[in-house]
């Protein structure tokens, strides 16, 4: 039966239909499936028959055996029904095992992530302090050169000046 969400058994009488199929007299409220799909309901009559008490010996015979059949027909199918619910359980135990184990492992991966995540980070940290130490020295050296260049800067200039007076008084 594919497609079906819910089994359930509750009371009331075989539908018209099936009496006629099997030539049952009307009897009293019995046992019956609900098979649900979707929105829609559908009652199956999983009910055994009885015997009308004016029945002749011969008819009895007969009634009684169709009666065992239907017995056991009802019989199977509250086991299928019962089977149906046992399966849909193990198969909720499974999927929640399952949920459980795949939550545990996205955890550790995340953490198994993370801890290579900070390893890398303190590669990268020793490496880029060994670069910013090179970095600083260039600097350093740069900021040295700069104020070298500014004192003979200022040096030519003065000599300059004094070249321009010299050979002013010259003049």
């Amino acid at each position: 039966m594919d497609g079906v969400r819910s089994v359930k058994l509750s009371n009331g009488d075989v539908t018209n239909d099936l009496k006629q199929s099997l030539l049952i007299p009307p009897q009293p409220p019995l046992d019956r499936i609900l098979l649900s799909r979707g929105k829609r309901k559908k009652w199956i009559s999983t009910s055994m028959t009885y015997l009308p008490p004016h029945s002749p010996p011969r008819r009895k015979r007969r009634m009684t055996r169709r009666c065992l059949g239907i017995e056991d027909i009802s019989r199977r199918a509250q086991e299928t029904v019962e089977d149906i619910n046992h399966s849909r359980t193990n198969d909720q135990k499974v999927m929640d095992d399952f949920q459980e184990k795949l939550a545990e492992k996205v955890t550790e991966t995340c953490r198994q992530m993370k801890e290579h995540m900070y390893t890398v980070y303190e590669e990268n940290s020793d490496e880029m302090q060994v670069k910013l130490q090179e970095l600083s020295k260039v600097l350093e050296s740069c900021s040295k050169l700069n104020r070298e260049l500014l004192e003979a800067a200022q040096a030519l200039a003065f000599l300059r000046e004094g070249l321009a007076m010299s050979q002013r008084s010259e003049s």
